[in-house]
């Protein structure tokens, strides 16, 4: 499966892949749910010269049943740039699952290795992977579970999500940089820190940066409606945050 892909065979590659196969990689954008997706993502690779794949190390990690884990390592050469032969060392762990009698690829985790320029003692104790991402501050609230529509669950801050709404019995949890739609009742949010603008809306205060007549503005530069039986309950839990409020 490996050199398929390494040497742009995409399709003996695709056919290895379950049709709900996940990806992680080491950016925020590799993280991919579903086969479809997933060929999307790598749609370009087919059009780049192959690469060689070297060093390579695998090995069974478990098995019972029909569910097998895999990892390993390799290094990948691509081409020469002037007078270097580009590489790249990756370690990865593979999860496959046994269907009618083939083996198909569930998830597959993959990260590039980095030698660390630091003075550091080898082998790097794991814990100092975590100097290189410094806290905010001390969160001291707890996550909230929320279900998605595909059944997965994700934990979120509560000052991670910027508002929710609800249309149609789905609930969407607005957070940075995306959505979620869930279908647990919006009553289950209706709690601090968040604040109900509307019968169909909650806000978090952090985020809202002015309250007009019947309307809230974020700082994102969203604008949600503030339903009238709700305006002035909104307008005095506002009133210590908010410094642009309307009368």
């Amino acid at each position: 499966m490996i050199h398929a892909f390494m040497d742009h065979r995409m399709g003996e590659f695709a056919d290895l892949l379950a049709e709900d196969f996940v990806w992680l990689g080491d950016y925020t954008s590799q993280y991919v749910a579903g086969k479809g997706e997933f060929l999307k993502t790598v749609a370009l690779e087919g059009e780049q010269p192959p690469v060689m794949v070297v060093q390579e190390e695998y090995a069974v990690l478990a098995h019972e049943g029909k569910l097998w884990v895999t990892y390993g390592r390799m290094v990948v050469a691509g081409p020469e740039s002037g007078s270097q032969v580009l590489s790249a060392r990756i370690h990865f762990t593979f999860v496959w699952r046994q269907q009618e009698g083939r083996l198909f690829l569930s998830h597959a985790n993959a990260c590039h290795v980095l030698e660390d320029p630091r003075e550091v003692p080898s082998p790097v104790p794991q814990a100092m992977v975590f100097d290189r991402f410094k806290a905010a501050g001390q969160r001291q609230s707890e996550k909230i579970p929320v279900r998605d529509t595909s059944g997965a669950i994700h934990f979120f801050f509560p000052e991670e999500i910027l508002w929710i709404s609800v249309k149609d019995k789905l609930c969407t949890v607005h957070i940075n940089g995306g959505t979620m739609k869930t279908r647990a009742p919006l009553r289950q949010f209706s709690h601090p820190p968040f604040l109900r603008v509307h019968k169909s809306l909650l806000v978090n205060p952090d985020y809202v940066k002015r309250l007009g007549r019947y309307q809230v503005f974020l700082k994102d530069g969203t604008v949600l409606a503030v339903g009238k039986k709700y305006y002035e309950m909104v307008r005095e839990s506002l009133s210590g945050i908010c410094y642009n409020i309307a009368k």
